[in-house]
């Protein structure tokens, strides 16, 4: 692209700019020390955003077990670096249709991008590829510049492209009357915005992986972006046979990908279709269309389906890790494993301090529930150790979620730290420690070891209006329920609803001997390690 276009597209005062929680999406995109409730604070401040990201927790392309009751809940479920992803691209679908709902083509351009989204994201997990939702915002942005060309030739370019016969042909078309194109200038739009570069990197290439210096360990990455587009194509064409064999030859050449897989992608796409168009608010395909396109298109690939590729097994895209966006695995970070205690799992007193201080303070802020834990294990023999101890303790963190908190606070008592679930999810956490704990198998010598009880005491702050003045109020409640616990025996579990004193005691297995007559505040859980 020239220097005039440059000038010209920089003076150009229509073109589509980020929104304040946009930008600040992006750079907290590139920050790998980010937070999750640093992200969810954000998400917060703008409604609508938050409200598509809850949205998206819930439908079944993301689903998990069970359903989100809130943004901190939607995050923790998502995964940092997906609900990051995932915010970017719904940030950037409200600017665009601030900007361009009135433009020529606009509609079409939404089609395109929604479709090629998903496709992409599709692909890659058809090739076993990490990084889906990164996949998914390439192929949602890789037509970015048409959208640019019609605000800056508003009125002209549409008659500049008319006489394209496809969307491969449109780049030429382009270049002959602005000597520019859409993957230049939505490379460039992007590059403006301050986006990662594998975005333009995939706009550049996604006619042609040619056209950009790809480096090798991006190319099945951004192969599936270049063949995103012509499986959308496939739905949008008026020549469906054209559009076949361009997306089997493209499948094949970038991504060694033959017809069934290709069949496999196409027919997620049409199942997945309606929730995409739900999530985004736009109309995509009618269902009888999308069937209809499905059923020839299935024809046609069995009817040209070539010899099929000794490649036949799923392959990973290399160097997916090295795309500049948050670590996956950021729970397992250098920065937390320095604040790691001798018991291998549990966090330090002071760190714990300082996450329920933060927590407590998003809490009052954002109106979720914040509930904290005590533990203990009541030894029955005297061979309980810290070994025994460590073994536990990395049990009990293998169930929890991302953003909770266990540490040790003292002998053999821990805590736990669980933001954005209330009181009654605390019971199902404890229980579920319980079966954590008692079903994993221990190595000798620590199997004789590992006999002991366990009592809890929980309390919730900001819990169907219940709260507490002080992070140390909540603290002390929870240590209390714990005390108010081991006096009725070991093996139970105390919660307290708030500072006020209230509480109930929950029970999972019943000893006709011990049953309490009052069953609907005491019940008894009684269990035992032995390994």
């Amino acid at each position: 692209m020239n220097s005039e276009m440059h000038d010209y597209l920089r003076s150009c005062a229509n073109l589509p700019t980020l929104s304040e929680v946009t930008l600040c999406i992006v750079k907290i995109g590139r920050n790998s020390d980010m937070d999750l409730g640093e992200v969810a604070k954000l998400l917060s401040s703008d409604p609508v955003l938050a409200e598509k990201m809850l949205h998206a927790a819930n439908s079944p392309l993301y689903r998990q077990r069970r359903r989100s009751e809130n943004l901190r809940q939607a995050l923790t479920l998502l995964g940092l670096n997906a609900a990051v992803i995932l915010a970017l691209g719904f940030s950037l679908a409200i600017c665009l249709r601030n900007v361009g709902e009135q433009e020529a083509g606009f509609n079409r351009f939404w089609r395109r991008a929604l479709l090629s989204g998903l496709a992409c994201r599709l692909l890659g997990k058809e090739l076993g590829i990490r990084s889906q939702e990164e996949l998914f915002l390439a192929g949602l942005l890789q037509d970015i510049g048409v959208v640019a060309l019609d605000i800056v030739f508003s009125g002209f370019y549409t008659s500049a492209v008319e006489g394209a016969p496809d969307h491969e042909a449109v780049p030429t078309k382009e270049r002959e009357w602005f000597d520019t194109d859409h993957l230049e200038v939505g490379a460039w739009l992007m590059r403006e915005w301050g986006l990662p570069e594998y975005l333009p990197l995939a706009a550049l290439a996604s006619h042609d992986l040619g056209e950009a210096h790809v480096p090798v360990n991006l190319t099945s990455f951004i192969g599936c972006v270049a063949v995103s587009g012509r499986l959308a194509d496939i739905f949008l064409a008026s020549k469906l046979e054209t559009a076949i064999a361009t997306a089997t030859h493209a499948a094949r050449t970038c991504l060694g990908m033959d017809n069934q897989a290709l069949d496999r992608v196409l027919t997620q796409m049409v199942a997945s279709v309606p929730e995409i168009e739900a999530l985004f608010e736009r109309p995509i395909l009618p269902a009888t269309q999308a069937m209809s396109v499905i059923n020839q298109a299935r024809d046609l690939l069995s009817e040209h389906d070539p010899q099929p590729l000794q490649r036949t097994t799923k392959t990973k895209c290399k160097g997916a890790e090295e795309l500049p966006l948050v670590d996956n695995d950021y729970d397992k970070s250098c920065e937390e494993q320095r604040h790691r205690v001798a018991v291998l799992g549990a966090f330090s007193r002071s760190h714990f301090n300082e996450s329920l201080s933060k927590e407590f303070a998003l809490a009052n802020e954002l109106r979720w529930p914040l509930s904290l834990v005590f533990l203990e294990f009541d030894p029955l023999n005297t061979s309980f150790d810290d070994a025994a101890l460590m073994v536990i303790a990395q049990k009990i963190q293998a169930g929890l979620r991302q953003g909770d908190v266990l540490a040790r606070h003292d002998g053999n008592k821990f805590v736990l730290l669980l933001p954005g679930i209330g009181l009654v999810a605390a019971h199902k956490v404890i229980d579920r420690v319980r079966s954590c704990v008692e079903a994993a198998e221990y190595p000798q010598p620590l199997a004789k070891a590992l006999r002991t009880t366990v009592s809890a005491g929980a309390a919730a702050h900001m819990d169907g209006g219940r709260c507490f003045e002080k992070p140390e109020d909540l603290l002390q409640a929870a240590e209390r329920a714990l005390y108010l616990a081991k006096r009725e025996s070991r093996d139970h579990s105390e919660l307290q609803l708030s500072k006020k004193g209230h509480s109930d005691r929950f029970e999972h297995s019943v000893d006709r001997a011990d049953t309490r007559r009052d069953s609907s505040r005491l019940f008894r859980w009684r269990h035992l390690f032995r390994r």
